[in-house]
């Protein structure tokens, strides 16, 4: 039997009858640490089946923007990991589906 988080019957991202939507774009967390080139975050499991929470490792590029909390300010790529702080809670967006991965580029990161 598959392991289900038992707060995500609870505090579920969605019904638990209901199917995970073939392509996720988002998710977010709090940044457990900052690398030079990437981010990870506790993911708050809304892009996997089971929806625990995993640590996942988000790409920075060229064409991520960082914006500050509110999008007072935004950052274009690396140069906007300066801004980012370990225990920050961010939302991220990416082109991609992220659909149970634990790795991906990022084209928006959010200060929540």
């Amino acid at each position: 039997m598959k392991e289900i988080n038992p707060e995500a019957i609870e505090h579920s991202f969605q019904p638990p009858s209901t199917a995970l939507p073939q392509t996720i774009n988002n998710t977010s967390g709090p940044i457990l640490s900052i690398g030079k080139d990437a981010i990870i975050i506790k993911g708050n499991g809304s892009n996997f089946e089971d929806q625990l929470p995993r640590e996942l490792t988000i790409k920075i590029n060229d064409q991520t923007t960082i914006f500050e909390k509110n999008q007072i300010r935004r950052y274009q790529g690396i140069e906007g990991l300066k801004h980012l702080f370990q225990g920050d809670n961010v939302a991220i967006e990416s082109l991609e589906n992220i659909r149970g991965k634990t790795e991906f580029s990022a084209s928006y990161i959010n200060k929540l």
